[in-house]
Order: structure tokens, then sequence, then C-alpha cells
């Protein structure tokens, strides 16, 4: 015997979210439909009258490690529930490789920064070498100047200064 509830009542007595609620709806793993703006989840009765999910078996139930309760068999047929964990099981191993490519193309983008970082730092003590042989050339020059300059007599700038 099935009872027709609404998805609120179905997420409160699945003990699960609105949300998903509706992804099982969507999935097709419980049975509904929309009547008007309303969408009606049919939840099948239990032998001692407790509701549960139309294609589901509460006592095959496993908790997930977010604590949430998921359906163990699809529709209570475990070769179906077998295949599809054997698509979830390809489609993981398949982000798996992708994250591990990922990750492998991280690493080389990683090695290449250090790289150029390092040559950098050497491209910047270089500079800061040669800045300072430049100032110490600089300095040499003016000192050099300023002997090569002859010693005479001083010229002011005003006709009435002192010479």
């Amino acid at each position: 015997m099935a009872d027709r509830v609404t998805v609120a009542e179905a997420a409160s007595i699945l003990c699960v979210s609105v949300g998903a609620v509706r992804k099982r709806l969507q999935r097709g793993t419980l049975a509904g439909g929309k009547e008007g703006n309303t969408w009606y989840v049919l939840l099948r009765q239990d032998a001692d009258r407790t509701p549960t999910g139309h294609q589901q078996d509460t006592n095959r139930t496993r908790q997930s490690a977010t604590g949430h309760r998921q359906d163990a068999t699809v529709g209570g047929d475990p070769a179906r529930s077998l295949e599809v964990l054997q698509v979830e099981l390809e489609s993981a191993r398949g982000l798996l490789a992708l994250t591990e490519e990922q990750l492998a193309a991280a690493r080389e983008e990683a090695n290449f920064l250090r790289e150029r970082i390092t040559a950098q730092e050497a491209i910047i003590a270089q500079l800061a070498e040669a800045q300072t042989e430049a100032w110490r050339r600089r300095d040499v020059l003016e000192a050099q100047s300023r002997a090569a300059l002859p010693a005479g007599r001083k010229r002011w700038w005003w006709p009435w200064g002192k010479a």
C-alpha cells in the first residue's frame, strides 16, 4: 500500500533533506509526480504500517561519511544495485584519474615556477653586484676628476665677491 505525501513530508519520514528527496525523484529512485504546483512522493508502507521509500528497502540502508542515510539497493534489486555501484565506481575511478593528472600538472608547474624563481634570484644577485661595482667606479672617477682639476683661483659669481 502506498501513501502520497509532499516532498517535505517525505524528507521528514525518510530522514533526509528536501533536496535529497527531489534528487531521488529526478533519478527515479523514488516514485512521485507533480499535481498542479505541488510535487508528491509515493511511499510504501511496511507490514507494520511504517512508510518507507517506494523503491527502497529500509532494512538495507547504510550510513555515509556525512551521516546521511543512503540506499544500499535500488528498488530492492541487488543486481541493479550492483550495476549502479559499478557505474559509480567507474565514475569515481575516472574522477580519481583526472584528479591525479591535474595534480601531476600542478606539480610540474610548481617545479617550473621554482626554477624560474631561482633563475630570477640569481639575476637579481648579479644586478646587485653590478650596481655595487658601478657605484664604486663612480666614486673612483669622481675622485680622479677632482684630482685632475687645476688648483687655481676661484672666481666668484658676484662681481663684488672676493677673489
